[in-house]
């Protein structure tokens, strides 16, 4: 464990650095509501950190800090000549005699920068906490202070079963709630669920659940992300508490800002058509099938149209399609041989949306409709793939070529 404390004009920070033989690092950078001198920080940093490796269980522990006055009065080579350095003093001592194992070494500055870095952190964000509070919890204080603080919820009879064995009067609630614990564990004092590949999560209480999707959402860090992505960055940080998803999608969308600010379509909706075709060739659904397998003449491309009534298909195949051919094609394949029709349906297209097209239209009272590209006519696109449709194009102008 690195500690070191600092004392500035903005006042006074602390710092731990705990790393254990694992690879694992728990950081802490706290700034203190009271002034203190250096000499009293950094014994508010040893303190805190012996409080922490205590909670957490530690046995062994060894502590590398660069205050030579702090570490020989721990070890008894100077006296201790200020009373309130006394008070801190004996409270390491008290501390000290919970590990099995304690050494305090004095390293060089260049040796504790992490520490002293979390310090200075500290000092510069302005946050406060009380470095005087005891961390260490038991677990009848844990029951106390999740049934005190809010009303029954979910946690309170899982935490009364681990720490007492108590269980519903109900049998069925009971069992239920015996196969329900079995995914939880009491760690000093702490409700924590078990993951199934990852490290335990701590459970939180609804106002915790609360304030911990409010500072992911939109707190300092916050970028105002959706409910999904919300629950699962609070999953991954290292907590659980039921339904988060559920949660955490009411609460994206009752956020204020995401409601006036998201790139939303702001576009009124508008009432759905559905498509009629009350007779047959009333209706024609009409594409540009290609390119497709060159053909005699180097044709590659189709012009397509379906009845929406009857779903026949008329085409002719072209090298090339101009809007000329367009006209053509209504004119010749539609109007002359089924009759004048009622509508016909077309994408957006420059080869149907021109002024000779709807010149036609409107001579013959034609109505002209555009729909979505590549979804004019959608039986024409099933009936007739573009890998597979040369022998239909083929045998389609070999019947029309003999009917002259």
């Amino acid at each position: 464990m690195y500690t070191d404390g600092a004392s500035k004009s903005q006042g006074a920070s602390i710092g731990v650095v705990l790393e254990a033989p694992s690879g694992l690092k728990i950081e802490e950078a706290i700034c203190l509501e009271q002034s203190t001198t250096n000499n009293e920080a950094e014994y508010e940093a040893l303190i805190y950190g012996l409080e922490l490796a205590r909670e957490m269980g530690i046995q062994r522990l060894n502590v590398r800090g660069d205050s030579q006055l702090m570490i020989e009065q721990v070890a008894g080579n100077f006296y201790t000549k200020a009373p309130h350095l006394a008070s801190l003093l004996q409270k390491v001592t008290d501390l000290r005699s919970h590990f099995r194992q304690f050494e305090l070494i004095q390293v060089p500055r260049e040796q504790n920068q992490k520490a002293d870095a979390l310090a200075k952190l500290a000092s510069a964000g302005g946050c406060t906490r009380q470095s005087s509070i005891s961390i260490s919890r038991s677990s009848k204080d844990m029951e106390v202070y999740s049934t005190s603080s809010e009303p029954e919820c979910w946690i309170d009879p899982i935490i009364k079963y681990l720490t007492t064995s108590e269980l519903p009067p109900n049998p069925k609630d009971a069992k239920l709630l015996r196969l329900r614990a079995q995914r939880y564990s009491m760690i000093h004092g702490t409700l924590y669920r078990k993951s199934f590949n990852g490290p335990y999560l701590r459970c939180l209480l609804p106002s915790e659940a609360k304030k911990l999707l409010e500072e992911i959402h939109e707190g300092t860090c916050g970028n105002h992300i959706g409910g999904r992505s919300l629950a699962h960055k609070a999953l991954t940080a290292g907590y659980y508490w039921p339904y988060m998803m559920t949660e955490a999608r009411d609460y994206a969308k009752k956020c204020n800002k995401c409601q006036r600010f998201a790139p939303t379509i702001h576009q009124p909706a508008q009432t759905l058509h559905s498509i009629v075709a009350p007779w047959p060739f009333a209706k024609w659904g009409m594409d540009v099938v290609g390119e497709l397998p060159k053909a005699a003449g180097g044709r590659r491309y189709a012009l397509v149209a379906t009845d929406y009534f009857t779903k026949w298909v008329v085409a002719e195949a072209y090298v090339t399609v101009s809007k000329t051919d367009t006209m053509s094609f209504i004119w010749k394949h539609i109007i002359c041989q089924f009759g004048i029709p009622w509508e016909i349906v077309v994408d957006n297209g420059t080869l149907f949306q021109n002024a000779k097209v709807q010149e036609l239209c409107d001579m013959y009272k034609i109505k002209l409709s555009f729909a979505s590209v590549t979804y004019p006519q959608g039986m024409v696109k099933q009936r007739l793939p573009t890998k597979s449709s040369l022998p239909t194009l083929r045998r389609i102008w070999k019947t029309k070529k003999e009917r002259g």
